[in-house]
């Protein structure tokens, strides 16, 4: 089963970069609940 590709808009992605600069990286992602190296891509 191939898997399923998200996509998210231009202010989500924003404010999880802000939410990683305020937490840091792991906590950010964790509570967006997206995979870390998404926030480094």
């Amino acid at each position: 089963m191939a898997k399923k590709h998200r996509k998210y808009d231009m202010e989500y992605n924003i404010q999880a970069v802000k939410l990683s600069k305020e937490l840091g990286g792991a906590k950010a992602a964790s509570e967006r609940g997206i995979l870390e190296n998404i926030l480094y891509a």
